[in-house]
This record gives C-alpha cells, sequence and structure tokens, in this order.
C-alpha cells in the first residue's frame, strides 16, 4: 500500500512517530496508518534481541546499543523513498542526533553521531566501523536525502506513568521511564521544522484524527 485513500500524490512521505514508551505511538500509529491505508511499521520490532534483553532487565539502552536499531529504521525509509511509499513508523527518535541519522544519509551526519557520543560507548575502531557502514548505505541508496517528517507524541511523565503501569505484555519496564524523560530532547520548532508536536493527554481517536490531518497536509506540498 503506498496511496493515500482519495489521494493523488506526486511524492511520497515517511511519518516517524516520535516520543517516549507509552505516549502510545504503536496503537495510534497503526490507527493512522489503517486509516490512509499506508504501509505500517512498529519501529520497536526492529530491535535486536540484545536491546530487548537490556530493557527488560531494566538497564537503560546507550547510544551504541541504539546505533544498529537507528541503522535499520534508516535503511527502511531510504528504502520506501526509493520504492515512492508512504509509511508510517514507530521510533522513539530521543535524542535530536537519532533524528537526524534518520533524516539524512550524509557522511556528516554520521560524523556528527559520533562526535556527540559519549567515548565510552563508541571506541576507534568502531567509528571506523560505524563510518564505513553507513558509506555503504549512502552508496547503495538513491541520491535524494530522505523524505521524512516526524510527529512528536507529547505527554507528562505522571499521564504515561499511569499508562505503563497499566499495560502488559511490553518490555519497557516503568522503572525505565524516568531515564527515558532524562534523555528525550524535545524538539525545537525554530530548529526542526519537519516536527509537529502532538499532545496525547485526549482520547485515542482525538489523537489520530490530528495526526490524519497532519500526514494528509503534508501529502498537499512537495517537499
Amino acid at each position: 500500500m503506498s496511496s493515500v485513500s482519495g489521494d493523488t500524490r506526486p511524492y511520497s512521505t515517511c511519518f516517524v512517530l516520535m516520543g517516549v514508551s507509552g505516549s502510545g505511538k504503536s496503537i495510534i500509529g497503526e490507527s493512522l496508518a489503517n486509516r490512509l491505508g499506508v504501509q505500517f511499521i512498529d519501529g520497536d520490532n526492529l530491535h535486536p534481541k540484545s536491546n530487548i534483553e537490556k530493557m527488560s532487565a531494566k538497564i537503560p539502552l546507550t547510544d551504541e546499543d541504539r546505533r544498529p536499531w537507528l541503522e535499520q529504521i534508516q535503511q527502511l525509509v531510504h528504502q520506501w523513498n526509493v520504492d515512492n511509499v508512504t509509511g508510517v513508523v514507530v521510533c522513539s527518535a530521543l535524542k535530536k542526533k537519532y533524528r537526524d541519522i534518520i533524516r539524512s544519509k550524509s557522511h556528516k551526519r554520521t560524523e556528527d553521531f559520533i562526535r556527540q557520543t559519549d567515548g565510552s560507548q563508541i571506541q576507534a575502531d568502531d567509528t571506523t566501523r560505524i563510518t564505513d557502514d553507513l558509506n555503504r548505505m549512502e552508496i547503495a541508496s538513491s541520491g535524494t536525502d530522505n523524505r521524512v517528517r516526524f510527529i512528536y507524541l507529547k505527554a507528562n511523565f505522571n499521564l504515561i506513568l499511569q499508562r505503563l503501569q497499566n499495560r502488559a505484555g511490553h518490555f519497557m519496564p516503568p522503572d525505565l521511564l524516568q531515564s527515558q524523560f532524562r534523555t528525550l530532547e524535545e524538539p525545537d520548532v525554530n530548529v526542526e521544522t519537519d516536527v509537529t508536536t502532538v499532545n496525547v493527554d485526549r482520547p485515542l481517536e482525538e489523537v489520530v484524527d490530528e495526526c490524519c490531518r497532519i500526514v494528509r497536509k503534508e501529502m498537499e506540498r512537495p517537499d
């Protein structure tokens, strides 16, 4: 599925639903994609087993832990762009440098990520490996930048905590929520102009309605 029902689009765009665990990314993203008739991928399912095990053990992920996961999201967005597919993908994307990786395949963005990462997490040979891996991705992909928009699902700590405490079958323990809020870098709309904030402290249907309006508006204009 690559078209918005009832719409004729001259181009495709990937929409990333971002935010902390418990903000409703998965259910909102799936509802949004179903309503619009576009692709949907839950980025949580792209985490390597080692990440899931760490989170289940209440161990916060490091930047190095997140690297292969972010690369998976980036490659997915690239492929959707190449295939002219519109889709919705769920990814917490808590830091700006994580969002920058998804936005662009450029070597400069890769260097920025490495430079901003704590040296205790990435050693010299890891830096070379990361650069080589992402360079191969750049060569293999099309020459265009990613067409991507972020929808930040925002809610306060107490609301998210209550949701997590009531949720079963998810690998993010409520105890890790505080760590996620500490990691979160809320987008500055004056800098990250491709991000729209949606408050989720209201009924699900209202949130999905607003996200649909955002997507339809974005699809009306070329990048």
